[in-house]
């Protein structure tokens, strides 16, 4: 299992990535440095957002995990578990659907 959840914190992740996503992101950050955050989007897609907002260090500024290699494939929203295109598999606890 590629991530998994952990005591640190609850794993949220987005498959794909929008202004309104980059909204929940922010939110999640200032509510706590205890959320995982992991997006799944292309690069091209992650840039354009942000730059939309002319605010191209934000991902990292939220501490968020990124996968811009590999898209989703298989998703089982009942176990919370989800596995790339690249066979990576990824627990979440919450998921946003983009």
């Amino acid at each position: 299992i590629w991530t998994h959840p952990n005591n640190d914190g609850p794993h949220h992740v987005f498959v794909g990535i929008s202004e309104d996503s980059l909204d929940e992101i922010q939110r999640l950050r200032n509510e706590s440095n205890q959320n995982n955050i992991l997006v799944i989007a292309s690069e091209d897609k992650l840039k354009e957002v942000a730059l939309k907002r002319n605010d191209p260090d934000i991902y990292e500024r939220c501490q968020c995990g990124l996968v811009i290699d590999s898209q989703l494939e298989l998703l089982n929203h009942e176990a919370k578990i989800l596995m790339l295109d690249d066979e990576r598999v990824i627990v979440f606890d919450r998921l946003i659907l983009v």
